[in-house]
């Protein structure tokens, strides 16, 4: 019985034991600005044009894509290291609302 649960529905159970992250498509909003000027731990945004600027990239790069694995290795292989750093805000935005797991914020 187990491996037919596993054979046939392998993604739900990955995702109820918190292997698989839940669909987390990504999206600029107002929240996250709010996030990077006001919630960061070491230094917080303060520049508008900082803030410009990565809203500029994360609409080029990430708006609508999927939180994936593919996705992580895709920003990785990015030779704009800011890519990589506004990316990282974005992951601990995420964690910080709540919608991804320790497991994967990890």
């Amino acid at each position: 019985m187990i491996r037919f649960v596993v054979e046939n529905f392998r993604e739900d159970v990955e995702r109820a034991i918190g292997v698989v992250p839940t669909r987390v498509v990504l999206e600029w909003d107002e929240g996250f600005e709010r996030f990077l000027r006001e919630h960061r731990r070491r230094r917080k945004v303060s520049a508008d044009e900082t803030v410009k600027y990565y809203r500029s990239l994360f609409k080029r790069y990430l708006e609508g894509k999927e939180l994936s694995e593919e996705l992580i290795d895709y920003v990785i292989k990015r030779q704009n290291r800011w890519l990589r750093n506004m990316f990282r805000h974005y992951v601990q935005y995420l964690y910080y609302r709540r919608k991804i797991l320790p497991e994967t914020f990890g």
